[in-house]
């Protein structure tokens, strides 16, 4: 099976934002930082594709998917404080069909 897309992996640790009008939106992450990994888009079968490290992810999307991924991982926040340690990941195309045909967006734990 060849894989489509690119993969994104984020790796979430403990976030705090403060939104301060006008300002650029802070991130305080304490001593931890958020890993991001992905796959490039590829015609290798899926178990000869191995996930690289990301210095930045782009995300090219509408205010009303950026809404949506937003809420997706709101969600997965409290799905993982709820969860605790038995959280592994969730996939935001099982969440909202919308993005089924999108690259792929997986929430891990760190």
């Amino acid at each position: 099976m060849a894989v489509f897309g690119v993969w994104f992996f984020i790796k979430v640790r403990r976030l705090r934002f403060a939104f301060v009008s006008g300002a650029p939106l802070t991130v305080t992450l304490g001593n931890s930082k958020m890993n991001l990994f992905g796959y490039a888009e590829s015609e290798l079968p899926t178990e000869e594709v191995t996930p690289s490290s990301l210095a930045e992810v782009t995300l090219c999307a509408s205010p009303t998917e950026l809404r949506a991924i937003a809420e997706f991982l709101t969600y997965c926040a409290s799905e993982m404080e709820r969860m605790g340690d038995v959280y592994d990941h969730i996939h935001l195309s099982d969440q909202l069909r919308q993005f089924r045909e999108s690259p792929h967006f997986v929430v891990c734990r760190e």
